[in-house]
């Protein structure tokens, strides 16, 4: 049963990815449409894509903010989940122990996540301010 429900989830996980990750970064207009207003008729800047195809590091950042939203969204499915198994535990202690481990590694898990993202945006941002010259 426990496998049946992870390849669920991986699929769950894979359908989300596909349908709103892959487009929301993969959204660059062909140099035909920016380049010839005439042709579109400006129908991709009204549209609202860029003028420039995306630089490497917005499209970085656009995955890490996309997967942050979609981490925050598991960790609600977990919280959610567990609630439902200490809300329907009927007083099994070995189903409200299952309930409190699943909520509290949900919460660490969290934790860990939003540490990383904190001292990863840290040490890039002191590296690149080191890197570029200050304006006076």
């Amino acid at each position: 049963m426990k496998v049946f429900s992870n390849k669920i989830l991986i699929i769950i996980v894979t359908w989300f990815l596909i349908i709103f990750a892959v487009p929301a970064v993969a959204t660059e207009v062909p140099p035909t449409l920016l380049n010839a207003p005439e042709q579109a008729g400006g129908l991709a800047v009204k549209a609202g894509y860029p003028e420039k195809p995306r630089a490497p590091e917005e499209v970085v950042g656009r995955l890490i903010s996309y997967a942050m939203g979609a981490l925050g969204v598991v960790f609600f499915v977990l919280m959610v989940y567990g609630g439902w198994l200490w809300l329907t535990a009927s007083g099994n202690e070995e189903q409200i122990t299952k309930a409190k481990k699943l909520i509290i590694e949900a919460v660490i898990g969290l934790a860990i996540i939003f540490a990383a993202y904190a001292i990863t945006y840290f040490v890039v941002s002191k590296a690149l301010s080191s890197i570029t010259p200050e304006t006076e």
